[in-house]
């Protein structure tokens, strides 16, 4: 290496030394802020799993496309499915063909074929619009719901459920129809 070469390298890693530690951070200007609306990140075929004390899976969010925004607390899905498991033995999903997840408040507003299945019985919900708080197991609606089980149906405009146990109250305009099972 040439006596050139060697000062060269020599004074840029001075420099760099020397910006490292007399760089005074309160005299730089404040970056940019960025807008609101730019995709910040994009998730594709991704699913978040969130684990309880024990190590046991307690929900997932999944998404063929998830983004998130600068600026906003939320992330958009495309094609989404959320799962949450209650007890070992007890979970319940939904799938809609996009969704908005709120990573403030632990909530998810789904949208477009909304399906809410438990997974352990044959209950199934179909609707346009359903509301998921994840921490309390609540699903909420003001769009037209039709709950299936065993043959029944009821339709209903709006619906609270409490998902952990299991109980369904239709708010608006509730037609039902039950049709026993096959002996």
């Amino acid at each position: 290496m040439t006596r050139k070469r060697i000062q060269t390298i020599v004074l840029c890693v001075a420099a760099a030394i020397a910006w490292q530690f007399y760089d005074d951070i309160d005299m730089r200007d404040a970056p940019p802020e960025l807008p609101r609306d730019m995709l910040q990140t994009y998730l594709k075929n991704s699913e978040t799993v969130r684990f309880d004390t024990n190590g046991q899976a307690k929900d997932s969010v999944g998404a063929e496309e998830i983004r998130y925004f600068t600026g906003v607390a939320r992330g958009e899905l495309t094609n989404a499915s959320i799962s949450r498991t209650l007890t070992l033995s007890e979970s319940w999903s939904a799938s809609a063909m996009r969704g908005t997840v709120f990573e403030d408040n632990q909530t998810v507003e789904l949208q477009g074929q909304v399906v809410l299945n438990h997974d352990s019985n044959d209950i199934q919900l179909t609707t346009d619009r359903l509301r998921l708080d994840l921490v309390k197991d609540i699903a909420s609606t003001d769009a037209i719901v039709t709950l299936a089980h065993h043959g029944a149906t009821t339709q209903s405009e709006g619906l609270t459920a409490d998902l952990k146990q299991q109980s369904f109250h239709f708010t608006h305009k509730v037609t039902s129809v039950y049709a026993p099972l096959e002996p």
